[in-house]
């Protein structure tokens, strides 16, 4: 059992060095943003709902929510797990506000 472990660690140890070392090549540096495409940094980020055209759809998200449970509410926005599928598609969640 032990030396299987040992083969095993091995084999992903080489594995994620050669994933390092071939995306390396992949990756290069993005080209310069356009004059006039980048907006100036706003920080500390505004709270969602200054705008009075999104109440509507702020008080739908908040009925929503008050009905999840805990567990719903991470599924939403954490996912399900990083080995199932598409952890972080909150695009797809389909719901009813009845």
């Amino acid at each position: 059992m032990a030396a299987s472990t040992s083969v095993h660690s091995v084999l992903l140890a080489l594995g994620t060095l050669c994933a390092v070392c071939h995306g390396g090549s992949v990756l290069r540096e993005r080209d310069a943003v356009p004059a006039g495409y980048v907006a100036k940094p706003y920080y500390p980020a505004p709270h969602g709902g200054w705008t009075s055209d999104w109440s509507e759809s702020y008080a739908k998200a908040k009925a929503l929510v008050e009905k999840m449970t805990l567990a719903e509410k991470t599924n939403i926005t954490a996912g399900v797990g990083i080995y199932m599928g598409e952890s972080y598609n909150v695009s797809s969640y389909r719901c009813s506000l009845s």
